[in-house]
């Protein structure tokens, strides 16, 4: 591939993680050129919820409204969070969209079948440096996304775990 041919660069934003930012900046530093590369600033945002009435405290005939106010106030966050990132890669020149995916699946699939279905060129996600037990229960996102999508992945590691 030539340093001229167009590329699509997927950097999955995690509006709940503190090294998405630290994430974006490498990207910036060490991989991007603003002559060839179009970035998509990717989040998810699942709108499946195992929350029912009762745990919640509220009645049964208001949970509907509920879930559609959490929804917005989710997107909201993520909207505002995206559009700091989004300043970065302006001042930095670089070509970029906005995108907050929203399905009915664990956000891992949401993200994986968009790169896949865009044909992304690269994906670069961060890492939150989870501990043994964390990532045995949670899962890694990061490593979910090596194994699933169709282009190299970039795992940025955080800050704390660069210290390491």
């Amino acid at each position: 591939m030539s340093s001229t041919t167009p590329r699509t660069i997927v950097i999955a934003i995690n509006p709940k993680a503190d090294e998405t930012k630290h994430t974006l900046q490498w990207a910036i530093d060490n991989f991007l050129n603003p002559d060839r590369d179009s970035v998509q600033l990717v989040a998810a945002l699942c709108l499946e919820s195992d929350l029912d009435a009762i745990s919640l405290g509220i009645n049964a005939g208001d949970l509907a409204g509920y879930l559609v106010g959490l929804e917005e106030e989710n997107e909201g966050e993520i909207t505002n969070l995206i559009s700091q990132y989004a300043a970065l890669l302006s001042a930095a020149h670089i070509n970029h969209e906005s995108v907050i995916l929203k399905g009915h699946t664990d956000v891992r699939d949401i993200v994986v079948n968009y790169i896949n279905d865009l044909k992304a060129h690269t994906l670069i996600v961060g890492s939150r440096d989870l501990g043994v037990w964390k990532r045995l229960w949670l899962g890694s996102f990061s490593d979910f996304c090596v194994h699933s999508v169709h282009c190299p992945v970039i795992v940025v590691k955080s800050p704390d775990a660069e210290e390491q």
